[in-house]
């Protein structure tokens, strides 16, 4: 499959995560390397962008979780090949965005540190499209990018020092058909024209101008938090002879003081590469302790989780209770208080029961007197007085 327009080659910038691989690939945009429009949008680990293709990205996020790794698994296999039926379909996709965004451009480039991890499958790719890579492999000291992991993923040093082997081992083990500069990131920083002219005259590319913005406004000394020296990693107690012999070797590649053409360079790296390959099973038995770490660590948010979950059901039902006592404790008030009320009318029942009891006696011993009366002998001798008076009283009323 041939390539459409100019497009015949492709720069990759490989290298391990936090190396300042952002950098140096935005650099290449002042050497005429195209580096497309739909990028990785700039967070708060790397506040100027990664300048990462998307697409390249998601498609080497596919291959490593169709391998079950990812981006943070230790692992090293230079010569790995990718058999699973996934990556098929992922050379279709890799080819026809290529072509469909970068047909027309004659040099185009991406960076993206899971490349290197995966690096058969893009020469595969690019083979395809008669493509000629250039690779820039940026190099920072191993205890920098250990300072830097720490901070933004918790990695215990350790293991991101292990990390840095693979990444930088799995870069330097590129073919050595293709061209290939080493880039000291720190000495970039220091001198950003003369590293990027270097770069530039390595690949073949045009020289960068000394007014680009990438030099006026983009490279920034603050972009680097720490500094370390090859002396730093003398004598460091979590630093393997094999880490210090990888990044010796990556100085001396990036300052020129031995050419990555160097028989004696390709020996040094298979050497390096035997060396790492031999701690496979430490590696591996780091990546299942890892996941059984994350397992656990899973199972724990979950419990936390739920038991998060009971606190808010039982905060609620809390809630619910205190709710309820106060409704209860103003029912039973208003309860209290209908019975005072109660017993008040109950007293005053009784109280007019008593008055109506009394005034009914005092009404039954009136009739007794009456009927006495009515029944004595003076009453009967006066009957005839009151027949007179009745006589003579009744005419003066009124009709």
């Amino acid at each position: 499959m041939g390539t459409p327009g100019n497009l015949k080659r492709v720069v990759v910038v490989l290298g391990m995560g936090r190396s300042g691989t952002s950098t140096i690939a935005r650099s290449l945009a002042a050497i005429g390397v195209d580096l497309g429009q739909d990028l990785l949008a700039a967070s708060f680990d790397n506040p100027k962008g990664f300048w990462e293709d998307n697409q390249s990205r998601e498609i080497n996020d596919a291959l490593l979780a169709a391998m079950g790794q990812a981006w943070h698994t230790l692992f090293f296999s230079p010569d790995m090949e990718l058999t699973h039926p996934s990556t098929v379909a992922l050379h279709h996709r890799a080819v026809d965005h290529i072509t469909q965004t970068f047909g027309s451009s004659r040099v185009w480039g991406f960076k993206d540190p899971r490349t290197v991890r995966v690096l058969p499958f893009w020469l595969n790719v690019f083979q395809s499209l008669d493509l000629t890579p250039s690779f820039v492999i940026a190099v920072r000291n191993p205890l920098s990018v250990a300072d830097s992991l720490a901070s933004r993923d918790g990695f215990a040093k350790e293991k991101s020092l292990l990390l840095w082997l693979c990444h930088t081992l799995a870069a330097l083990v590129v073919p050595h058909t293709y061209d290939r500069v080493v880039v000291d990131y720190d000495g970039f920083l220091e001198k950003p024209y003369a590293s990027l002219m270097r770069v530039a005259s390595q690949l073949n590319l045009p020289p960068p101008v000394p007014d680009d913005e990438f030099f006026t406004a983009f490279v920034d000394q603050r972009l680097r938090h720490t500094r370390y020296h090859i002396a730093d990693l003398l004598g460091h107690p979590l630093v393997m002879p094999l880490i210090r012999q990888a990044y010796t070797l990556a100085i001396d590649l990036a300052y020129d003081r031995m050419s990555v053409e160097a028989e004696e360079v390709r020996h040094q790296v298979d050497e390096l590469c035997r060396e790492l390959l031999a701690l496979k099973p430490v590696l591996d038995y780091i990546n299942e302790l890892e996941t059984r770490c994350d397992t656990l660590q899973g199972r724990l948010r979950d419990g936390e989780h739920a038991w998060a979950m009971l606190r808010e059901a039982l905060a609620k039902s809390e809630a619910e209770r205190e709710v309820g006592t106060e409704i209860n404790n103003r029912l039973q008030v208003e309860l209290k208080q209908r019975e005072e009320d109660n017993d008040a009318v109950n007293h005053r029942l009784r109280m007019a029961e008593s008055e109506v009891e009394a005034e009914r006696r005092l009404a039954s011993g009136l009739r007794d007197q009456i009927l006495a009366y009515e029944r004595s002998t003076s009453w009967r001798l006066t009957a005839p007085v009151r027949s007179v008076v009745d006589k003579v009283v009744k005419p003066r009323r009124k009709p």
